[in-house]
């Protein structure tokens, strides 16, 4: 703390971040964000409570355990006052999983609600290649976002015509995203067992 204070222009408050006195002394009654990122689920569910008792514009919290993220018949993020429950961890390991998927998409993003966005080349053997977008059945869940063709960027139109080497931009729920990326990209690389700890 003592390097980070005099190398970072940051204000340095020593104490626990789940009590009151040391929130109000970090100020945090005007504070645009409270970020409770300790290795402790619990405790930065208290912090996020407790900063968004003392007026907090936003607070997000830290939390690894499966039951607090996927459980869907409670509102943790709601019932602890967190704008925001998050998970690093699954978040790379979700990154990891989606690039064996696809080791040849540009990038990948994932979203709430199960979207996964995908930019990547339209491929010459896929069935859609050549075809206008008016005549291609996408699976249900999924958009053309853009289209790029020879640098440059265009929103598509249901008379856009898919040309090998169109760079896409697809937007899909997760559950058809591969379904969606076999009718415009290359094929599956078939199974593969990853282990990650």
């Amino acid at each position: 703390a003592q390097e980070l204070q005099e190398h970072l222009d940051v204000a340095i408050v020593h104490g626990s971040g789940s009590t009151a006195d040391t929130l109000r002394a970090a100020g945090v009654a005007h504070a645009d964000a409270v970020i409770a990122t300790t290795a402790t689920d619990e405790v930065n569910l208290v912090i996020s409570a407790v900063a968004d008792a003392l007026g907090a514009a936003r607070t997000m919290a830290r939390v690894d355990h499966s039951g607090l993220l996927r459980d869907g018949s409670l509102d943790y993020a709601n019932m602890f006052c967190a704008g925001r429950l998050f998970s690093p961890d699954r978040a790379l390991a979700r990154s990891m999983a989606a690039r064996l998927r696809n080791p040849e998409a540009k990038a990948i993003e994932h979203f709430g609600g199960g979207i996964e966005l995908q930019q990547f080349e339209v491929d010459e053997a896929a069935s859609a290649c050549g075809s206008r977008l008016r005549d291609i059945t996408l699976p249900e869940g999924t958009r053309l976002a853009a289209l790029t063709r020879e640098g440059r960027t265009r929103l598509p139109t249901a008379d856009t015509r898919l040309l090998a080497g169109d760079l896409v931009l697809l937007a899909a729920q997760q559950e058809v995203m591969q379904e969606a990326h076999d009718m415009l990209g290359r094929g599956t690389f078939g199974r593969r067992n990853i282990a990650i700890y």
